[in-house]
């Protein structure tokens, strides 16, 4: 009896060191979000945001409907590179989403919708604790993904600019990111749009406008969480 509790202990030990080995990586490679980078962009969860909309004067209620965090697993792969195979190692990365909902009485509208990924760009050199946030989100106008960009990062996305001061709706914020993109064209063009975001840190977003040829319109924090 004792005898077969004791196989039994042993294959349960076996089994499980088997299984930890196929789902997890060797050697524990992974690729996390700057805290620094997470604090401009990582708004809380079912919080409302409300921002005044210049062209009406309205108030709009802007819901955090998705603002999540998620650890990844990244399987090894083999590629054949010029006629040689290469293995690349699993990995663990991280993965940031954020979610705005306009909110217009029953009905609602993606207002911002944005995903970044930790291992883009950071692969070589191995582990990373600081990547920086590439936030994507893809704009239809513009048929393009617009990268925003926050801590260092080797790809660059729109143009950004770092603002020390800032007033909005009578608050100062510090240490402001501007990022501005456009679809290529001039102002003057028909079809011309650029879209501008401003983001505080540990706020979010607290401005957005969006330009035409013959038009601007305006969203400005009035009220957070």
């Amino acid at each position: 009896m004792k005898k077969n509790v004791l196989l039994l202990i042993i294959s349960t030990i076996l089994f499980a060191s088997c299984k930890k080995s196929v789902d997890e990586p060797a050697q524990s490679m992974h690729f996390n979000f700057s805290k620094e980078a997470l604090a401009y962009v990582q708004m809380p969860a079912n919080k409302n945001y409300i921002y005044k909309d210049s062209a009406t004067g309205e108030m709009d209620s802007i819901l955090v409907n998705k603002s999540t965090l998620e650890n990844n697993l990244m399987p090894s792969s083999t590629y054949n590179i010029l006629g040689f195979p290469s293995t690349f190692p699993a990995y663990y990365f991280q993965t940031f989403t954020l979610l705005l909902t306009k909110i217009n009485g029953s009905k609602s509208l993606d207002w911002f919708y944005g995903i970044a990924n930790a291992n883009i760009g950071n692969y070589i050199g191995g582990s990373n604790d600081s990547a920086g946030v590439l936030l994507l989100e893809r704009d239809r106008s513009l048929n393009a993904d617009k990268g925003y960009v926050f801590n260092s990062f080797p790809v660059q996305g729109g143009v950004k600019m770092i603002i020390p001061n800032l007033t909005i709706e009578g608050k100062e914020y510090i240490d402001v990111v501007r990022f501005t993109s456009t679809n290529g064209l001039t102002p003057s063009a028909n079809g011309y749009r650029a879209v501008i975001y401003y983001w505080a840190k540990g706020i979010g977003l607290i401005k957005r406008s969006i330009s035409s040829t013959n038009s601007t319109k305006t969203w400005t924090l009035v009220k957070n969480g």
